[in-house]
Formats: C-alpha cells, sequence, structure tokens
C-alpha cells in the first residue's frame, strides 16, 4: 500500500513539471524547454536570456587545485565502507592531465605506510626521499577512486618519470588493460 503511495506521487510530481514545462513552451518564460521549471536562467544586460545553464561553471571561477597526473597530495577519503582506505592520507593523482585541467573530479590511488601489506601486483614501493611523503609507502593501484577535487589537501611533491612507468604497469595490472 506504501508502494502504491509513494510511486503515485512520483507520478504526479512527474506530470506537475511536464506541465509547467509544456506552459513554459508557448511563453517568453526564461526556463529552458527540458528544464526544472524552478530553475531560471539569469538575464544579460539587454534583458534576454544567457541560456547558459545556473550549473555550469561561473567564468570567473577558478580552479585553485592545479594537479597534474603523477601529483603526490594528502585527500580526505572518508567516508569508507568495508577494506576501502580511508581518512586524511596521501594519493597520487593518476588522471590524465585534460580531465584534470576541466573537470571537478580527479581520479587517485591511496598511498599507505603499512609495511606488512600483501605485496600484490598492483602495488608500488615508494622511497620518502623520492617524491617528498613523510615515509617509505606504498601506492595501492587496487584502491583507484573518483573523487571530487574538493576532497584534495596539502601537495606533497610528485613522483619521478621511472616510478610513473611502474604506475603505469600495475594500473595495467589491476584493470586487465593489454600492454602497449
Amino acid at each position: 500500500m506504501n508502494k502504491n503511495n509513494d510511486l503515485a506521487n512520483k507520478k504526479e510530481s512527474f506530470e506537475d513539471v511536464n506541465r509547467a514545462e509544456n506552459t513554459n513552451k508557448n511563453s517568453n518564460s526564461s526556463v529552458g524547454m527540458h528544464s526544472n521549471p524552478s530553475i531560471k536562467f539569469k538575464k544579460n544586460t539587454d534583458g534576454q536570456s544567457d541560456n547558459k545553464s545556473p550549473f555550469s561553471k561561473k567564468e570567473n571561477q577558478k580552479d585553485d587545485k592545479s594537479i597534474s597526473r603523477g601529483d603526490l597530495l594528502y585527500a580526505d577519503l572518508s567516508p569508507v565502507i568495508g577494506s576501502e582506505q580511508g581518512g586524511v592520507r596521501p594519493v597520487l593523482i593518476v588522471q590524465n592531465d585534460v580531465g584534470n585541467k576541466f573537470s571537478p573530479t580527479t581520479i587517485v590511488a591511496a598511498i599507505t605506510s603499512v609495511k606488512n601489506k600483501t605485496n600484490l601486483p598492483t602495488h608500488v614501493k615508494v622511497g620518502d626521499k623520492n617524491c617528498g611523503l613523510p615515509k617509505e609507502s606504498v601506492i595501492l593501484l587496487e584502491q583507484v577512486r573518483t573523487i571530487d577535487k574538493k576532497r584534495l589537501k596539502d601537495k606533497i611533491g610528485r613522483l619521478p618519470d621511472d616510478l610513473l612507468k611502474k604506475i603505469d604497469e600495475a594500473l595495467r595490472i589491476s584493470l586487465s588493460l593489454e600492454a602497449k
């Protein structure tokens, strides 16, 4: 009975949105044809809609986190479920630089300083002197995830090219990608 009420409410809500969109199609409203009627586009100086989504990045807004593939930063990976790596910890940026420049998210691999981790082919050991990490660590390429850049904190350093080649190989293994 509760399920039927929920479905009826969703259907009614959907019909209300469709009705509002159809009404706005024939008017000079500033609401887009296929958009939520409660979301208005801003007017430009001529009083005309500039047709920019209110969700698009503001032109003056800068991405304060300029990051590149191979950079090491601290990130807050909480909350987590199960065996996911969590807390504020070092991460390696593994996303390509085009994605890093234009996306509000990035792809990272978690890093741990736990020395008794099982040595897997998806692990790359990193000495603390190589790149600015506080101690010897292991990059866990089986613990790759997409995060919002707002989770990123201070920059630690950058991996040298020889270690980035090992990262590429470990990612190939982790994702079952064929070698070049």
